[in-house]
């Protein structure tokens, strides 16, 4: 409750946006990555939301597709998303890893996210995010931050 009487978030905007709400992250993902604000901007939700399709992403941020476009090229040229067509997906870029086809409501997304949905006690059977997006960037942040970014298993 605190967060919406304290938002830093403007009226109108949202805070699924991380340049918005979590801007210190957007920038310390910037300067490790080696990509401009607008590119972490968009691999942060892709790092941490359940949903974040290329639609999602666009109303979010306040994007146009071509501004969509020029950061996932950047993330892809970096190797930080790999690209594709997956079912339901509603996007073309990913992290690497794992593929988790979810039924019902829920769209299929990354193995490697289902950690910052777990909750305690349970699935409560649709993945709703358990922390208020800021939370969830600065959490998805940390990970990486600690070496335990996305990526393919050697087997």
């Amino acid at each position: 409750l605190e967060r919406l009487r304290a938002t830093p978030v403007p009226a109108g905007q949202y805070e699924a946006n991380p340049a918005l709400s979590a801007p210190d992250v957007v920038a310390a993902a910037a300067k490790k990555l080696g990509v401009d604000a607008q590119a972490a901007t968009l691999y942060l939700p892709i790092l941490a939301r359940a949903e974040p399709t290329q639609k999602n992403v666009i109303v979010w941020n306040g994007w146009k597709p071509a501004e969509y476009k020029k950061a996932a090229e950047a993330l892809a040229a970096k190797k930080l998303v790999v690209t594709g067509k997956r079912e339901r997906a509603g996007r073309e870029i990913f992290l690497p890893g794992g593929w988790e086809k979810r039924g019902g409501n829920d769209l299929p997304l990354e193995s490697w996210k289902l950690a910052l949905y777990a909750f305690p006690y349970g699935s409560i059977g649709r993945l709703l995010p358990p922390k208020p997006p800021h939370q969830l960037f600065a959490d998805a942040w940390a990970r990486v931050e600690k070496g335990d970014a996305p990526r393919y298993e050697e087997v």
